[in-house]
Formats: structure tokens, sequence, C-alpha cells
């Protein structure tokens, strides 16, 4: 769940109070999704400069009162979509942008929020792990929709590019990886493990292009799934043009475990393409050897000047997710070796687990770190981190303008039972100085 107060006061949607804390969902829900801030009524105040390591969330009366950062200029918060249908659910985004034209996409959930059948428990195993608490998250027999809106004005106005239909009991199939190439093809991840009633696609991870985003190709599989199950979770452009998938991996075939065993055995890897996706190198390890265990798919990586990635991962407790309660985020950056790289040193970060990281290499260098707790910017390759101030909704997903604009978007609320909350689609833009 994402910090209810905290999104209601920044960003205005007028409810009081916030629920309480509800069970967590397991790695394979919440891939792209949010938990509970860790709220400490003693926390104080953040110094305005840098800090060494990472800044701690504020909690909710300071991001009532904070003003963004003096690095921050031209912030402007808008809400872009809403159902027609209300309470609303639209959430989990996607965003990708060429010269000319940003795509947002997102899942929206119509229909009645109960009286509906649910899964059945063969298929709910293969969905969600450690006995996750179903109840409102199973979406079985809603009307799913795979919605993508671009924008060809930076953000002034937005049209539906794309209405794909779904189905089955979860609440996305796709999102978090999605990339435009330099041909202006449009390149998404997708989850088949999460299209368990659609038997033209594989139990495992792989991507897809659109160059309309209505019609997509057949799936590309990206490792064997007769020895490999994959878990997308970004795609990200190099400086050479190369293109990195990130993800996780167990070696195992695909739809052969639980969600549980997969949880218990994911490993987080990258794979490197350099001719546009068509094939993909062998996994690269991104942690360094003797790692221990608990490592998900949810992590990021940013390019810096000199080739090397700096990468943040989200790491879950040992007996699941559990809540804010024992996960952690951590850092480390691959050193550029030769066309590979290698992990170097694992660093905790000091702040809360907020959902999937989400990093954006900036134009002028610098690199931001984007979380429903707020925005971080690093200049130095991660020593420091400087808060900006700006909350966010849940699960971000950013980009930059050619100008230098940057824009997040992310969904009010957090990682909701159907009907419960009023989500909508947010953006928040802003340039820095």
């Amino acid at each position: 769940m994402c910090n209810r107060e905290i999104v209601m006061r920044i960003h205005g949607l007028g409810f009081r109070g916030i629920r309480p804390a509800a069970a967590r969902a397991g790695m394979a829900l919440l891939c792209l999704g949010c938990l509970s801030l860790a709220q400490d009524a003693g926390n104080k105040s953040q110094p305005a400069g840098p800090t060494k390591g990472r800044a701690r969330a504020r909690t909710s009366e300071q991001a009532k009162t904070a003003k963004v950062s003096e690095r921050v200029r031209n912030y402007v918060h808008r809400t872009i979509y809403h159902s027609k249908q209300v309470p609303g659910y639209t959430a989990w985004c996607g965003a990708a942008a060429t010269e000319d034209r940003m795509t947002v996409s997102f899942t929206e959930l119509t229909g009645p929020i109960g009286g509906r059948r649910t899964t059945s428990p063969v298929v709910a195993e293969k969905m969600w792990p450690f006995g996750y608490e179903i109840k409102g998250h199973d979406m079985t027999a809603l009307t799913h929709t795979n919605t993508y809106l671009v924008s060809k004005d930076r953000g002034a106005t937005w049209a539906k590019a794309g209405a794909e239909a779904f189905g089955g009991p979860m609440k996305f199939f796709t999102g978090g990886a999605e990339l435009y190439l330099s041909d202006r093809t449009y390149v998404r991840g997708v989850w088949g493990q999460f299209l368990p009633y659609n038997p033209r696609v594989p139990k495992t991870g792989y991507i897809q292009r659109s160059r309309d985003l209505q019609i997509w190709t057949d799936p590309e599989s990206v490792l064997d799934p007769a020895e490999y199950s994959v878990f997308p979770s970004r795609l990200r452009s190099l400086r050479d043009g190369r293109v990195l998938f990130l993800g996780g991996c167990v070696r195992a075939p695909a739809n052969s475990k639980t969600m549980t065993e997969y949880t218990k055995a994911m490993k987080p890897v990258m794979q490197v393409s350099n001719d546009g996706g068509r094939t993909w190198s062998a996994p690269i390890d991104v942690l360094p050897p003797a790692h221990g265990e608990g490592w998900t798919e949810e992590w990021d990586a940013a390019e810096l000047a000199n080739g090397n990635l700096l990468c943040v991962f989200r790491r879950r407790s040992p007996s699941g997710y559990g809540g804010e309660a024992g996960q952690t985020s951590w850092q480390c950056v691959l050193q550029k070796v030769g066309e590979t790289w290698v992990p170097q040193a694992l660093e905790i970060c000091d702040w809360p687990v907020t959902g999937h990281p989400e990093l954006l290499a900036t134009n002028g260098g610098g690199v931001l770190y984007i979380a429903h707790s707020g925005i971080e910017l690093t200049t130095d390759g991660g020593q420091t981190w400087e808060d900006l101030k700006i909350a966010t909704g849940c699960n971000p997903r950013s980009l930059q303008a050619a100008d230098g604009t940057i824009f997040v978007f992310s969904h009010a609320g957090g990682d909701d039972a159907y009907g419960s909350f009023d989500q909508s689609i947010l953006m928040d833009s802003f340039r820095l100085k």
C-alpha cells in the first residue's frame, strides 16, 4: 500500500485519514506496486543539503507543509485520466517517449465490485505467493483494458491511442518495461504468467512490438521457456544504441512452479541486445557473489557518464513481503568492463521500500531516484543524494523531454482492493536548475 495521507494531501483528493494497513502483496502482485511507508512521529526534518547515502522519507506532516527544493522549477501536478466508473480503477503505469510524443500506459478495470466469481485455487497459486490474501484483488469477471494515451504537446493534452482487452484474475500483464526504439517501434515486456487463460502466449516473460499501439506482434521470448522463467521489470536504452532487459529469472521451465516457489528462487539479472531486441545475451549477474537470498525482479538501472550503471534493488523480507518491516532497498554500481558489466559492492539504502525502484538518467548528467516517498537527485554516481521534496503517486514511471522537462506518471492510491479507492492517473512535471 502507498501512504494514503501523503497521496491525499499532496494530490488534493479530498479524503481524510488513513485506511489501516492491509495484508501486503507478494512479489508477483506487487512487481510494480507500492507498500506502506515506514512512519515515525518522532522523525525530524531532513537537512536541506545532500546527505550521505539516502535521505529518509518525510513523515506525512512534513510532506503536507514541504515546499519543493530550490533546484526545482516549473513544477506542475495534474490528473490526466479518470475512469468513467467511480470509484475508478486505473493503475500500474508504463511510459516511453520519442522526440515528438509521450506515451503512457495503464490498466483500467471496470465492472461490479461484488458478486463476481473468483479464480480457482490451482490458478491462484500460480498468481499470488506466500498465501497472499486475494480478497478484493482477484479481478476475475471484470472488464480488463490495457490503455495507451499519447501526447504530442508535452503533456498539455492526451488522446487515447490504444485500448487492448485482456482477461484473467490479475490486475496487469504489462506496464513496467516499455520503450521506443530508434525506428519508433514501441516495445513492451509482458508477464505471460499473468495471462493464464490465453493459450497463445508462453507463461513466462516475453516482449512484443507495435507501430500503432493497437496491433502487437507475436510473443518473442528473451530466454528459452523450456529452461527459464522470466519476469520483466524494465527496458532501458544505452547511449551506444544497445537495449537492456532488466528483470528476474529462475532457472526452471515456464509455468513449472507456484509463485511462492518462484519468489523464493528469484534472481535479478540483465540481458543486452545489439539489434533492437531481436536477440539477447545470456543473463548477466547484477549482484556480487555471496549476496544472500531474498532478491526480487524489482530493480532499475541508470547509465552514468562513464558507462557504468547505477542500480537500485528491492529486497524482500525472509518470509515474503510481509510489510515494510524487513524489506530493504539496496544500491550498487555495475562497472563497465569491455562490452559487459561487473557488479561492485552492495550498499543498503536508508529509505523505506515503497514499491518498484525507478531511476532516470537526466540530460544534465545527474540521476533521479523516484518513489512514492519522494524524488532524490545524485550528481556523484550515488555517493550522496539530495531530496527534491516532490511526492509522487504510486508506481511512478518517468522520462525527460528534449527541452529538459522531467515527467513522472503514477496513480493515485496504492495496491488497492478493487473498488476500495478512487484511483486516477497522475502527471508531475518539472525542470532542474
